[in-house]
């Protein structure tokens, strides 16, 4: 009986991995193509430091690039989390685990001191990106289900049209 009550865990450490890296990836590369486009948009030159040192927002030139790059980033990050992790209960493990990374790639190679600005931003941008992504995955799941339920449950019977004489026969089909 008490075999009955216990879950079988389906934890399945290699996809959980590939999935995580695949979201690190997929951060990182629309971190550089966003900080790229905006520092090209405004006239600076772009360096790996706007996106692993902690004293980036100290710099009144790059403070606003890297914020609004932060900030376009979430967009990027949420569109990952849709085809990636797919499930809105798994965002916020994978959220945390993606800026806990982050974190601790930039404490290895970050030049500079702590910054509690750093901490400050990316942890709001962490909060937007879990709410957005939760929101967005629950949406596309539930989407999925509505789509399966209107082909299976179609209130309307169907009929065909027939004209004979200028008079319109409706013939019920079952």
């Amino acid at each position: 009986m008490k075999e009955r009550f216990r879950k079988k865990d389906n934890f399945n450490s290699k996809m959980i991995l590939t999935q995580l890296f695949s979201l690190l990836c997929t951060y990182y590369s629309g971190m550089i193509i966003v900080c790229l486009f905006l520092d090209f948009a405004v006239g600076l030159q772009f360096h790996l430091g706007q996106i692993w040192d902690f004293g980036i927002y100290n710099y009144e030139t790059y403070f606003s690039v890297n914020l609004l790059s932060n900030i376009f980033n979430i967009l990027v990050v949420v569109s990952g989390l849709i085809f990636i992790v797919v499930k809105g209960s798994k965002v916020l493990d994978f959220v945390f685990s993606l800026y806990l990374w982050h974190f601790i790639i930039c404490c290895v190679l970050s030049s500079s001191e702590f910054n509690k600005l750093w901490l400050i931003i990316n942890t709001i941008i962490s909060i937007l990106t879990i709410f957005l992504g939760e929101y967005l995955c629950v949406r596309f799941d539930q989407q999925d289900m509505l789509i399966i339920d209107r082909l299976f449950k179609n209130k309307k019977k169907p009929f065909a049209e027939h004209k004979r004489n200028d008079d319109f026969i409706k013939i019920n089909i079952q």
